[in-house]
C-alpha cells in the first residue's frame, strides 16, 4: 500500500466522479418519469460498488495497474450505456433508416443522389451526405443489418484512441476527457438514436490521431493516411473540413519534426 498521493489517483477520482455523477443523474431522471430505478445499470448497489472500486483503484500499488482498472471501468461503461440504446428499437431520426436505404441503392448500381427516397421524414427529401457515407456502412449492412451497431463501434473506437494517446501525453491528460466522452448524456443516447454523428466524429479523430503518431514515430507513410482519412471524412459530412486549416498550419509550423508535406492536406 503507497502512503503517497499522486496526479494520477487525483485522476482516478475526477474520473470516477465523473462516471457518478452521469449515473447519478441519469438515474435520478428515469426515476422522476417512472418512479423506479432502470435495471442493472441504474441499481443504487452499482454506485456503491463504483465508489469501492474508486477505493480500491487509489490504494493498489501498481501504476500500471490503477491505469488499467481506471481505464477499463470507464470503457465498459461507455459502451454498456451506449448498448442499451443501440439495441432499443425507438429511434428519433432518420438519418440511419436513409442511409441504409441509400446502401442498397449502392448494391443495385443505382445513383444514390437521384433516388426516390421513402425511409425519410418526410418521404422523397434528397441524400444529404457526401458519397463515401453510404459506401462506407456497405460491409456493416452486410455483416449486421443494424447500421447502428456500427455507431456503437465507431463510438468505441474513439474511446479507444483516446485511451492510446495516454502513452504520448501521459494517462492522466487523457483518462478524464476519455471519462467525459464516455459518460456524456447526448453522445449516449445519440449513438443508438439513428443518427451518423459517431462515425463522422470517428472518422474525423481518426486523421489527427495518425497525425501525431506520425509526428512521434516521424513517419511519412503515417501522414500520407492521416491525409488520405481526412479526404475521406469530408466525404462522409463535411464538418471534418473545418479541421484542415489547423492541420496544415500545425504541419507547417512544426515541418522539421513532422516530415509530412501539408500540401497533402490540400488534395
Amino acid at each position: 500500500m503507497r502512503n503517497s498521493f499522486d496526479d494520477l489517483d487525483m485522476t482516478a477520482f475526477v474520473v470516477f466522479a465523473i462516471l457518478l455523477s452521469s449515473l447519478t443523474t441519469r438515474a435520478l431522471m428515469i426515476y422522476r418519469r417512472t418512479f423506479k430505478f432502470e435495471p442493472l445499470i441504474q441499481n443504487p448497489a452499482i454506485l456503491l460498488v463504483s465508489v469501492l472500486a474508486t477505493v480500491i483503484v487509489t490504494l493498489v500499488s501498481s501504476r500500471a495497474y490503477r491505469i488499467t482498472v481506471t481505464a477499463g471501468l470507464i470503457l465498459f461503461f461507455g459502451v454498456y450505456s451506449r448498448a442499451i440504446y443501440v439495441f432499443d428499437p425507438a429511434t428519433w431520426s432518420d438519418v440511419l433508416p436513409v442511409t441504409e436505404e441509400a446502401v442498397q441503392v449502392v448494391l443495385s448500381g443505382g445513383n444514390i443522389y437521384t433516388h426516390t427516397y421513402r425511409s425519410s421524414v418526410s418521404p422523397g427529401q434528397p441524400f444529404k451526405y457526401g458519397p463515401f457515407e453510404p459506401i462506407f456502412y456497405v460491409p456493416f449492412y452486410l455483416a449486421f443489418g443494424d447500421l447502428r451497431i456500427v455507431e456503437l463501434i465507431s463510438s468505441t473506437l474513439i474511446m479507444i484512441l483516446i485511451l492510446i494517446l495516454g502513452i504520448f501525453v501521459s494517462y492522466e491528460k487523457t483518462l478524464i476527457p476519455l471519462a467525459i466522452f464516455s459518460s456524456w448524456g447526448l453522445n449516449i443516447t445519440s449513438t443508438g438514436a439513428g443518427v451518423n454523428d459517431d462515425t463522422a466524429g470517428m472518422l474525423a479523430f481518426l486523421p489527427i490521431f495518425l497525425l501525431i503518431y506520425a509526428k512521434r514515430n516521424r513517419s511519412v507513410l503515417l501522414g500520407v493516411t492521416s491525409s488520405v482519412f481526412l479526404g475521406l471524412s469530408i466525404c462522409f459530412k463535411l464538418f471534418p473540413a473545418l479541421l484542415a486549416p489547423f492541420m496544415i498550419f500545425l504541419l507547417f509550423n512544426l515541418k522539421e519534426e513532422i516530415p509530412v508535406n501539408w500540401k497533402l492536406y490540400l488534395a
